[in-house]
This record gives C-alpha cells, sequence and structure tokens, in this order.
C-alpha cells in the first residue's frame, strides 16, 4: 500500500501544476497575439490616413490640371 502512495502521491501535484501552467501560457500567449494585433491595427489606420490625406492632394492637382485645358475635359468626356 505504500509504495501504491509513493507512486501515486506525485503525479496529482505535478499534473495539477501543469494544469495551472497550460491556462497561464495561454493567457500569456493571447495577451502577446493582442498587442501585437493592436500595434499592426494601429500602424495599418495610420498608412490608411497617410494614403488618404496624399490621394486628396493628387485629386486636387488632377482637377486644377483639368481646368486648365478645357479641350482636353471635353475629349475625356465624350
Amino acid at each position: 500500500m505504500e509504495a501504491l502512495k509513493q507512486t501515486l502521491g506525485p503525479r496529482p501535484d505535478s499534473h495539477y501544476r501543469k494544469a495551472q501552467q497550460y491556462p497561464q501560457e495561454l493567457h500569456d500567449i493571447a495577451g502577446a497575439w493582442l498587442t501585437t494585433y493592436q500595434s499592426l491595427r494601429e500602424r495599418l489606420l495610420k498608412l490608411a490616413s497617410e494614403r488618404r490625406i496624399n490621394a486628396g492632394g493628387i485629386q486636387a492637382l488632377s482637377r486644377e490640371f483639368m481646368a486648365r485645358f478645357p479641350k482636353i475635359r471635353a475629349a475625356l468626356a465624350k
């Protein structure tokens, strides 16, 4: 009986510690993923914002250019 108790004794503690360790590791991984996701999202939003600003400048230049050349504009309208 004593040998059986010794054999079975350490296993529940060991398994219990591992069972506690896995959710903690999962929490750490999820936290790292969330931080990476938020950082990427912020960078993409900033990039999209910069592109919108640049696109507005290009559109203004296009309108100015087309206003200078009414014949070209008329030909393009056909």
